[in-house]
């Protein structure tokens, strides 16, 4: 028998030979043979001295358990990255924003416009912008996890991604939060805005 791989990883360890070679020794033209044992019934050393390879299925479930908790936390890490970056992001179109458009809310201001009015018109403005990019937030993320499970996969290996609507409302939903509650700052700029200054500005 000749002895093509060996593979050590924390779900098992397996040593890899034709096929052919498994048929001559089994009597089955199979890859592996799976054993159903009834409830009470263990592995014996009966049983292992007759097989090439015994895995107990609590002890595969464990192992998966394990790994999927150890993913968890690294998207979990992952996640709360993206948060911040979003947060900072969005942070910074509310001040690109506010002071491209400092002549045209301190005009308002001169002519009479309520601060609350102003106030709704930019929570509309970071609602809009939240949403849009939230939408674009979960279509590129949707895009770059399915190139990046592109480059793993393989004939022996193969993971899927679908959209789940309930992830996609939930990011959607953290992007329009964080833009919604940036909202206060732009308020509290106009509120401090010295509109002296800006009608001086508008004068020349």
């Amino acid at each position: 028998m000749k002895i093509v791989g060996i593979t050590k990883g924390e779900i098992s360890r397996t040593v890899y030979f034709h096929r052919l070679d498994l048929a001559d020794i089994v009597g089955l033209d199979s890859t592996a043979v799976l054993i159903d044992l009834p409830d009470g019934v263990s592995v014996d050393g009966e049983l292992g001295d007759v097989s090439l390879v015994v895995i107990e299925k609590e002890n595969l479930v464990s192992s998966f358990e394990a790994i999927l908790e150890q993913q968890q936390g690294f998207l979990g890490a992952i996640m709360f990255l993206g948060i911040l970056i979003a947060m900072v992001v969005l942070f910074n179109t509310l001040i690109i924003n506010l002071s491209e458009r400092d002549r045209e809310i301190a005009t308002l201001r001169v002519l009479g416009a309520p601060i609350g009015r102003l106030g709704w018109m930019m929570l509309g403005e970071h609602l809009a912008i939240g949403l849009i990019g939230g939408v674009l937030a979960f279509m590129f993320t949707l895009v770059g996890t399915q190139a990046l499970l592109s480059s793993f996969n393989s004939w022996t290996f193969y993971v899927s991604i679908s959209a789940d609507p309930v992830v996609a409302m939930q990011l959607i939903g953290i992007v329009v939060f964080i833009s919604v509650i940036l909202t206060p700052y732009g308020m509290r700029r106009i509120k401090k805005m010295d509109l002296v200054e800006k009608v001086k500005d508008l004068s020349q």
